[in-house]
């Protein structure tokens, strides 16, 4: 069935979840599991509680999904599965799927926080709705709450 698994992997509890479930389906399909984290293009945005505007530091951001990416690794390994890893650069829908497409994945599983009021639902953008849409295989959306 399955035989190779994406995971973004972002290090957020809703991302934790989805190694979780990645983790249970490869274990139940004997999958090889690829992460990704994926660092996004470097736009300027607004910092509404600071009113100023916040430019994130690259290397920074490099670093800090390195250090994600590795500690999921390290937790699949642990637990005896076959794992590989990359950082990527752009638009997480797009690279996702890009991806998922270039290793020929049949599974990607993704994390979502579920939004809790409609303000919220309207702010924050539909990630993984986007990739169900782009995707060239199945997609498994962990939901935490």
């Amino acid at each position: 069935m399955y035989q190779r698994i994406l995971l973004a992997f972002d290090g957020s509890a809703s991302s934790q979840r989805a190694l979780i479930d990645s983790d249970a389906v490869a274990r139940l399909t004997g999958a090889r599991v690829h992460l990704v984290a994926v660092v996004p293009e470097p736009t300027a945005h607004l910092a509404f509680e600071a009113g100023m505007l916040d430019m994130p530091d690259p290397v920074e951001q490099r670093g800090q999904a390195q250090r994600r990416l590795e500690s999921g690794m390290a937790l699949l390994r642990d637990h005896g599965f076959e794992v590989s890893g990359e950082i990527l650069f752009g638009d997480p829908v797009d690279q996702v799927a890009e991806a998922a497409e270039r290793i020929q994945a049949q599974l990607i599983v993704v994390g979502h926080r579920r939004n809790r009021g409609w303000l919220e639902r309207w702010w924050n953008s539909p990630i993984s709705a986007a990739l169900i849409e782009r995707a060239h295989c199945s997609v498994l959306v962990s939901i935490h709450d």
